[in-house]
């Protein structure tokens, strides 16, 4: 009977579908610490990744491990490189998140246009009294449309073309950067950098890579139209924050907003929390119940498929180690 290690809670479907399988013995280590990570991977033979990481060292350990599930699409907490050495598929939840995501990314950028943060305070905590005041403030929130505007969408996967289509239902001119993929649909661009001046709105959707800095520094934010707004729903990892907070400051940027951090939780002296009206959400963007059944659904599925001998090529991020 194969032995399953989940690593992190999964949704309620994920567990009843691994309930309906008397042949599969599994274990759920819904907080994992690293002892827990290295004695349960020792006699796993599959594992769902949630939560913790699993480097080489930790593979290596796992004799008996013959396949991969990710609970999500990233894949920054796995040595890819050890687990396709040792010839284990590694499989994500392809589709399972990317609405929730897209639909997170559109939430971002509303509220960084419309100042949504600024428009809230001043309901909540205005003395009703004063209402000239109240009317004259309301009236200089400063808020902007997004019809109209220009959007440049950085990366044009599977969340990228999710942003993509919601941003032409709001009617806004959609530019993609991606040297990888190609669209007929809207405009296309190679390097994202030669659109960065046109760009009301610059979308981060794209995988973080391994590379020495920032995708998004000083130099990058330097070339961003003045009065843009940057939404990351991507890596914290692809935004240099010191430079963002930078470009906020010195009033270059008009907002931004954020999912994703180099580090969570942030600090509490995190550049981001002096910008009242910046956007902030910790990495919710698929964590709504309906994504969350989804992906816990759809990775206990790639370990049932993978023993039953019909694994979908089309989630597994190494097809070469199948063959």
């Amino acid at each position: 009977m194969p032995k399953l290690l989940i690593l992190g809670d999964i949704h309620a479907e994920g567990r009843a579908l691994l309930a309906s399988r008397p042949d599969m013995q599994f274990e759920i280590v819904a907080s994992p610490s690293e002892v827990d990570v290295r004695n349960g991977m020792r006699d796993a033979e599959a594992v769902i990744l949630r939560k913790a990481d699993l480097r080489a060292d930790t593979i290596g350990l796992a004799s008996r491990l013959r396949m991969i599930s990710r609970h999500g699409v990233g894949l920054d907490n796995i040595d890819m490189d050890a687990a396709t050495a040792r010839g284990i598929p590694v499989s994500v939840v392809g589709d399972a998140s990317s609405s929730s995501v897209a639909e997170h990314a559109m939430l971002l950028m509303l509220a960084a246009a419309r100042r949504l943060h600024a428009a809230e305070r001043l309901a909540r905590t205005t003395d009703p009294g004063t209402r000239a005041d109240f009317i004259d403030r309301r009236n200089h929130l400063g808020m902007s449309d997004l019809a109209g505007k220009c959007v440049l969408i950085v990366g044009f996967g599977r969340i990228g073309r999710g942003v993509a289509k919601r941003c032409a239902a709001f009617e806004m001119s959609v530019i993609v950067a991606d040297p990888f993929a190609t669209t007929d649909a809207y405009r296309h661009v190679v390097d994202f950098n030669s659109a960065l001046p046109e760009a009301d709105v610059v979308v981060l959707c794209l995988p973080a890579a391994a590379q020495a800095s920032p995708l998004i520094g000083a130099g990058e934010l330097a070339r961003f139209k003045s009065g843009a707004i940057l939404v990351n729903v991507a890596r914290g990892s692809l935004v240099d924050e010191q430079a963002l907070a930078d470009a906020l400051r010195s009033g270059h940027l008009r907002n931004a907003a954020t999912d994703v951090w180099a580090h969570l939780p942030p600090a509490l002296d995190h550049p981001f929390r002096a910008f009242e009206d910046m956007v902030l959400t910790p990495h919710c963007a698929p964590l709504t119940e309906e994504c969350m059944a989804r992906v816990a659904v759809l990775s206990v599925r790639n370990v049932l498929d993978y023993f039953d001998g019909r694994l979908d090529r089309r989630f597994v991020v190494n097809p070469e180690v199948l063959g």
